[in-house]
């Protein structure tokens, strides 16, 4: 109802865009695609505020993009990502979003198969070595340890696992879907090379994280724990690797 108001109203406007912000977070995928498809609507017609609209616009492509990846709708994502950074390009400043649009450019592309896995990594790379810094550099660089594992490229992603595990160790990085994150790619990395006692072991220690979290998605998440546990005794490390690996 709010986006279907025809001219500017801030109270509509305002609470579109607290809508689109929490749409990922709170909802279901499917849910929150159809919010942030009508935050997309509500800003593409305009309110009257043409550099709002377009920053909200740039915000809204970039987390329905987001959305869309979860939902493996990944050539759509990869456009509407396009889209969001050809707003950028053409005049914003958004400062910190755009590490979470590379990022979404990357993945999305990725998986389309519009980028192959080289590229994915050359430019999963540049963001993690951004002279700007990313607004979370540890996230990037789990990403890139995740496409380098989809890469064969098993030394250099051992590398980035130790360095990550190192900060964790250090308890600079402390947020929970960090750790989980981590944990996962280290079930990966042992699972791919061979180690089925180490997977395992590391997933227990996965599954004793999980256990204690308190997110709003854990049965999901604990679910998906117990698929992978059942998994890893018969894991072929050999067969050819693909995004659900990573």
């Amino acid at each position: 109802a709010l986006s279907a108001r025809a001219a500017y109203d801030i109270e509509a406007a305002t609470l579109i865009h607290i809508q689109n912000r929490r749409a990922g977070a709170v909802m279901s995928p499917e849910v929150a695609k159809k919010r942030i498809e009508s935050a997309v609507l509500f800003f593409t017609r305009g309110t009257g505020e043409p550099r709002r609209d377009e920053l909200e616009l740039f915000r809204s492509l970039t987390n329905l993009s987001a959305i869309e990846v979860r939902l493996d709708e990944n050539k759509s994502a990869y456009a509407h990502a396009q889209a969001a950074e050809a707003i950028a390009v053409g005049s914003l400043d958004v400062g910190h979003r755009l590490d979470v649009l590379a990022s979404d450019i990357v993945l999305a592309g990725y998986r389309s198969g519009s980028v192959s896995i080289d590229e994915t990594i050359e430019r999963q790379a540049l963001i993690v070595r951004s002279p700007e810094g990313s607004e979370d550099n540890f996230i990037q660089r789990c990403n890139l340890a995740a496409y380098l594992l989809l890469g064969s490229r098993d030394d250099d992603a051992a590398r980035e696992l130790q360095a990550l595990g190192e900060a964790i160790s250090a308890r600079s990085i402390d947020e929970t879907y960090l750790v989980y994150y981590y944990t996962a790619l280290t079930v990966a990395a042992a699972a791919l090379r061979a180690d089925t006692e180490e997977a395992l072991r590391r997933h227990r220690e996965m599954d004793t994280f999980v256990e204690s979290l308190r997110w709003p998605y854990a049965s999901y998440i604990r679910r998906r724990q117990r698929l992978l546990h059942d998994a890893l005794p018969n894991f072929d490390s050999e067969q050819t690797r693909t995004s659900e690996i990573g």
